[in-house]
């Protein structure tokens, strides 16, 4: 790399930045840890959206880890988690997912 910066900060508020996501658009989909939430972010790094596990549902949650997007569609998974254990969140992205490499 010839040069370094932040290509986008996170402010989760309690929350501390964890998996990412990137869709067809450019869009950055941000897991959260420390809150069962997700940020979404345009290409450009403005705030589009936050994924949030419904209140009924977020007891007991304290993370979203991982987020995956149906490659060609738009159906998107969110990994939560907490001491109780945790679930798939399943939710619409706004532009359809793309293969993801994650290095492995």
């Amino acid at each position: 790399m010839a040069s370094r910066h932040t290509a986008l900060r996170v402010d989760g508020g309690v929350a501390q930045a964890d998996s990412i996501a990137v869709d067809a658009d450019g869009n950055l989909y941000q897991g959260l840890h420390g809150r069962p939430a997700m940020a979404v972010y345009s290409e450009h790094g403005e705030r589009l959206a936050t994924v949030e596990v419904p209140a009924r549902a977020a007891q007991g949650l304290e993370s979203a880890t991982n987020v995956a997007i149906t490659p060609g569609g738009t159906r998107a998974y969110l990994t939560v988690s907490g001491p109780d254990g945790g679930y798939l969140y399943a939710f619409d992205a706004p532009a359809e997912g793309v293969r993801q490499s994650n290095g492995g």
